[in-house]
């Protein structure tokens, strides 16, 4: 992004904007004063079908991540949390997939660091949770495709998909720091099998919002919303 005077100075030619999570619009807020609509992203549809057929891992304590090596991703918090989550559960392995990671963490012991793969469908199988300590990320679909894989998520308050995450399990948003994500994934992998079967039938009911005809349906009626506002104006 931009440094906030710049975003100041052209806020002055923006007439109404919209943003992909309410944690987004709440940013923009603070250099935009137009109005501003949420429409959510969604999971493209060929993906969304396939991550629907899907049955994963519930029995493991596999911790799947996915994004690029980028600070605002939170894999090194991810990666001190999972060390605490390694000494209560020795079993358990964290995949990292994504570009940019540094290939150094795969010497740590359960830690897989994949950079990217052409098919990452097979990590969702292969997975019980999927885990983001996002450190400004608007809205990031990974999460939405990990919910309708049947993967309960853990994501930080700072990860726009809280809004989503938290209808599953209000203490699924954590902090972003290492000790209050680890203790979420250990709260987790203490449930019984049942619980965590019904988490999982109930992160893929979350992600049926998300298909592409849902949200295109309601980007075309929060346009119009935001078209009425600004000519309200």
């Amino acid at each position: 992004f931009w440094g906030t005077l710049q975003w100041k100075v052209i806020s002055k030619y923006i007439d109404g904007a919209i943003a992909v999570s309410e944690f987004a619009k709440e940013e923009a807020k603070k250099v935009l004063s137009c109005p501003i609509k949420v429409a959510y992203p969604f999971i493209q549809n060929k993906i969304y079908n396939e991550l629907k057929s899907i049955s994963p891992d519930l029995e493991s304590y596999n911790i799947l991540s996915i994004g690029y090596g980028h600070p605002k991703n939170g894999f090194e918090t991810l990666i001190n949390a999972f060390k605490i989550v390694k000494k209560r559960f020795p079993e358990a392995n964290l995949y990292i997939v994504g570009e940019g990671n540094p290939t150094e963490w795969n010497r740590m012991r359960g830690v897989h660091v994949t950079g990217f793969v052409p098919n990452i469908l097979p990590y969702f199988e292969h997975s019980s949770l999927f885990c983001l300590v996002g450190r400004g990320q608007a809205f990031p679909v990974a999460t939405l495709e990990a919910l309708c894989a049947g993967l309960p998520a853990i994501v930080s308050k700072y990860t726009g998909t809280k809004e989503v995450v938290r209808r599953l399990r209000d203490d699924f948003v954590t902090d972003a720091d290492s000790k209050a994500v680890a203790d979420a994934i250990i709260r987790y992998f203490s449930l019984d099998f049942e619980e965590k079967v019904e988490l999982s039938k109930s992160a893929r009911r979350l992600a049926e919002q998300f298909n592409g005809d849902k949200r295109i349906k309601a980007f075309k009626k929060v346009f119009r919303e935001l078209l009425h506002e600004v000519k309200a104006i």
